[in-house]
C-alpha cells in the first residue's frame, strides 16, 4: 500500500539558521482579549513542515513575539514570516472558535 505524503518546502531561515516554518500572506491579526492571546489567520504560501498546502487557510497557535521590523512571528513551535501586520481584530473566544472551525475572519461580526 502506497502511503501519500505532503511535500516540505523550504522556506528559509533566520541568521541564526533557525528555520522559517511558514511564509503566511492576507494576514489577519486576531485578538482575544478574553485568553489574553493573539493569534495570526492568512493563506499559506509555504509551510516548511508540510501542514498545510499553499493556498490553505491557517491560523497559528498563541503569539509569543512579533519581530515588526522583520515581518516575523513567533509562537511557541513556529515561525512565520507575514506579508504586513496589520491592526489587531478583536474577537471573543466564542467568534475566535467558528475562525478555528473555518469561519473566515471577515465573515464574523465585531465592533471593531
Amino acid at each position: 500500500m502506497k502511503k501519500s505524503f505532503r511535500q516540505k518546502n523550504n522556506v528559509g531561515q533566520l541568521e541564526n539558521g533557525t528555520p522559517i516554518t511558514g511564509v503566511i500572506r492576507s494576514v489577519k491579526l486576531i485578538e482575544v482579549s478574553e485568553l489574553e492571546r493573539q493569534f495570526i489567520y492568512g493563506t499559506v504560501e509555504r509551510d516548511r513542515l508540510g501542514r498545510w498546502s499553499p493556498g490553505n487557510w491557517m491560523v497559528s497557535s498563541a503569539i509569543e513575539r512579533i519581530d515588526t521590523e522583520n515581518l516575523l512571528v513567533y509562537t511557541q513551535n513556529s515561525i512565520y514570516k507575514v506579508d504586513a501586520l496589520p491592526s489587531p481584530i478583536s474577537l471573543s473566544a466564542e467568534q475566535f472558535f467558528m475562525v478555528r472551525q473555518g469561519v473566515p475572519p471577515h465573515r464574523i461580526k465585531t465592533n471593531t
